[in-house]
């Protein structure tokens, strides 16, 4: 199974935040289910919801609600499973082993299941309140025997020099010759090829934001990211020498491998501009106690007279986002090339609630500058858990790609939700080159698992003329 990440620490993460998380002046929960103690459900009030989503006066209700019944069996052992240790509180229990007191520092086991370097495991460790001033670190690492070995980390100030700026140091390492990594996509099927990738980056950035009060993160925000970076990439063959490639997946400029054989390094300076409204509701002065339909122990922030209602990323309902980004790239050995990518999502509440359409569009483009080359490690691809879903990760490959994503999602219980998605993508070298007939589809669905305010992980199945049955699992949402 490709693209199958499990990290179960972080999990329990979302499950259970650090203290120092949360900067609200108060907290209400709309649904009495969690009043007193959030995390016991022996104090639960519990009601049936089930026909919150269908007429009782229609006589093919049974008929309209088979597709849920199937939905909920298939799902059922994972909830019951889900309560069970919700009793127990066995998140609760696992997160306080391995955090200290306050709950600021954490240091946990961590394990991956396929990815990037296959099978591993290793560590995660993470801190929210450095020298008190509640600046962040995380990091992990996994190792994957000769298949590879993969680090990040990230430190972030929230609030750099009191300028209300947000500054951020991140970098990472990764060394695979796994034939699943996203190097050897357009190679996974000739056993007489294969690519080992080392790469190192690091980047630095600073973040303003138009919205710095404390509702900040519940309002429509508009931001902008400045950034610059280091890279190096050593791209070598396993197998195979250095001949062109002749998959299908790889647009013409691809099939030339350049790079391949050679270690590289270059500089980066980019630029990001984002409106984001993603499930933003406007703040009331009263509430009412919405049925329980609503996801329960949906929080909402007292500011002032207002309550303002928490934005689900993980399931948005309504509103969407615009972003565009642009890096120039230059280095030594010829490298030099610029890439800009506009993206843009809209959520619509589609004839009930919690019902919900999701349209999404992306363009990416890569072009070199002068007599430079744009290295195959930086193209865009297509491919896995995020982008053309039935087709395996770095399947397409080119100087262009352009996609369109049409996604159903419907509610099935609290904490799971069904999706059905449809995915047309193409590949492409020049802007010349797009044509109609060249939109490749794939289309298929799966089960997503979120929290009040995020995404836990969703398990998908895709198809496409590739792949009969394409499973993955992911911990991200792209849009």
């Amino acid at each position: 199974m490709r693209s199958f990440l499990l990290s179960l620490p972080l999990c329990v993460f979302l499950f259970c935040p650090p203290k120092d998380a949360h900067t609200s002046t108060s907290v209400t929960y709309t649904d009495s289910l969690y009043k007193h103690d959030p995390y016991d459900i022996s104090q639960a009030r519990v009601t049936d919801s089930t026909d919150v989503y269908v007429t009782k006066t229609s006589k093919v209700k049974y008929l309209l609600r088979s597709p849920r019944y199937i939905l909920l069996t298939m799902v059922y052992p994972l909830e019951k499973f889900a309560i069970q240790v919700e009793y127990a509180k066995l998140w609760i229990r696992y997160y306080k082993f391995f955090t200290n007191k306050s709950g600021t520092f954490g240091l946990f086991p961590h394990g991956q299941l396929g990815g990037e370097t296959g099978t591993g495991i290793g560590a995660r460790l993470f801190h929210t309140n450095i020298l008190g001033r509640k600046n962040a670190l995380t990091a992990h690492y996994i190792y994957s025997g000769e298949q590879g070995q993969f680090c990040e980390g990230l430190y972030i100030d929230p609030n750099l020099l009191d300028t209300g700026l947000i500054w951020k140091i991140q970098g990472g390492y990764l060394q695979t010759k796994n034939r699943n990594a996203n190097i050897n996509g357009a190679i996974d099927n000739d056993e007489s090829r294969l690519f080992e990738l080392k790469k190192v980056d690091v980047e630095t950035s600073v973040e303003w934001r138009l919205k710095t009060a404390e509702t900040a993160s519940i309002v429509p925000q508009f931001k902008m990211v400045g950034r610059i970076g280091f890279s190096q990439r050593d791209f070598m063959p396993v197998l195979g020498g250095l001949q062109p490639l002749s998959d299908p997946g790889s647009s013409p400029q691809a099939r030339l491998v350049k790079g391949l054989g050679t270690k590289f390094k270059f500089y980066r300076v980019g630029l990001r501009v984002i409106y984001d409204d993603r499930d933003y509701k406007k703040p009331v002065r009263q509430l009412s106690h919405p049925s329980n339909y609503r996801f329960p122990g949906r929080i909402v922030t007292q500011f002032g007279d207002q309550f303002y209602f928490a934005r689900d990323i993980g399931y948005p309902e309504r509103g969407g986002f615009i972003t565009l980004e642009g890096d120039w790239v230059t280095g030594p050995d010829r490298i030099a090339f610029y890439k800009i990518r506009a993206e843009a999502a809209r959520y619509i509440t589609l004839f009930w609630k919690n019902r919900i359409l999701v349209l999404h569009a992306r363009v990416d483009k890569v072009r070199s500058v002068g007599d430079g080359f744009v290295p195959y490690t930086e193209l865009i691809q297509l491919g896995g858990n995020e982008s053309a879903r039935g087709y395996t990760r770095g399947y397409f490959r080119g100087q262009g790609a352009l996609q369109f994503n049409v996604e159903y999602r419907y509610p099935i219980w609290d904490y799971s939700n069904v999706f059905l998605f449809w995915d047309e993508a193409q590949i492409f070298d020049h802007f010349g080159d797009l044509r109609w007939g060249g939109f490749h589809s794939s289309w298929g669905g799966g089960i997503a698992f979120r929290t009040e305010v995020g995404l836990l992980g969703k398990i998908k199945i895709g198809h496409s003329t590739a792949n009969r049955f394409l499973i993955g699992f992911t911990m991200s949402q792209a849009f």
